[in-house]
């Protein structure tokens, strides 16, 4: 692959991973909503539902991201 191409890979993952995190945040305060929360309960399950999801983003999208960010430093280096 070419460095463009393994950029704009890595920019696609890295979207995934940060959409994760934010849909968690949604649901977390769509959850405290439906439960009549007040302000702490929101804090806290946008808080978790943001971990949660976020995390299932980060365990299986950042190998990925390591392997290409591997990839860019050998054309950077210029070895195989």
């Amino acid at each position: 692959m070419t460095k463009e191409e393994l950029l704009k890979e890595k920019g696609k993952l890295q979207s995934y991973q940060i959409g994760l995190g934010v849909l968690g945040t949604v649901l977390g305060w769509y959850y405290a909503n439906k439960t009549g929360g007040r302000f702490f309960r929101y804090v806290g399950f946008g808080f978790m539902g943001g971990v949660a999801l976020g995390s299932v983003g980060y365990f299986m999208i950042s190998p990925k991201l390591v392997n290409i960010q591997v990839e860019l430093n050998k054309i950077e280096n210029g070895s195989n």
